[in-house]
This record gives C-alpha cells, structure tokens and sequence, in this order.
C-alpha cells in the first residue's frame, strides 16, 4: 500500500517513508492499513476497535490512542510533514499537512 511517501507491506508489517524503515506491531500495522485505506478520510475510534480488537475484548479508553500516539512517532518522527493526524471529537486521519 502507498500513501504520498509512506508505503505499508502488510504481510511483514513495515512501513517506509522516504529511506526511513519502521517495523510494527500487529495493531500498529492494522491501524495504518485502515487509515491507508481510507485515503483522507476521518476514521472513529469505534471503527477502529471494532475493525481491529475481538469483540469480546474489553478495550481499556485510553487503548487506541495509547497504540495511534506510538504509531504517529514511527510514522511521523523527524519529518517536517506530519501524516497522521487526530480530528478532535472524531477519530484520526491519514492526511499530508
């Protein structure tokens, strides 16, 4: 998958951006498979427990933003473009800016 200058391989959980190599964890991959997927769209964090986290899972309020914030420093870290996001009040998105 390829977003601007992040790609993902999903099967060996790394992504790239630029020469930048990140390994991730299995809800880290998932996460920034679903906000690849949704290509500048905002993405709840209900959609993102239930995408990703087992039904029966009780996920603890801070689990997801817990996962996103460690996410975004792989991600975004010394970049001057940030690419993931939080929209207050509604989710995340992956969006150049």
């Amino acid at each position: 998958m390829k977003y601007k200058d992040l790609t993902l391989d999903i099967e060996k959980r790394i992504a790239r951006r630029k020469k930048h190599k990140v390994e991730l964890r299995r809800k880290e991959s998932e996460m920034l498979e679903i906000l690849m997927r949704k290509n500048e769209t905002t993405v709840s964090k209900i959609e993102l427990a239930e995408t990703i986290w087992d039904r029966n899972a009780e996920i603890v309020s801070n689990t997801i933003e817990a996962h996103m914030s460690t996410l975004r420093k792989k991600i975004d870290s010394g970049f001057k473009k940030k690419l993931i996001h939080t929209i207050p009040c509604a989710g995340y998105k992956l969006e150049e800016h």
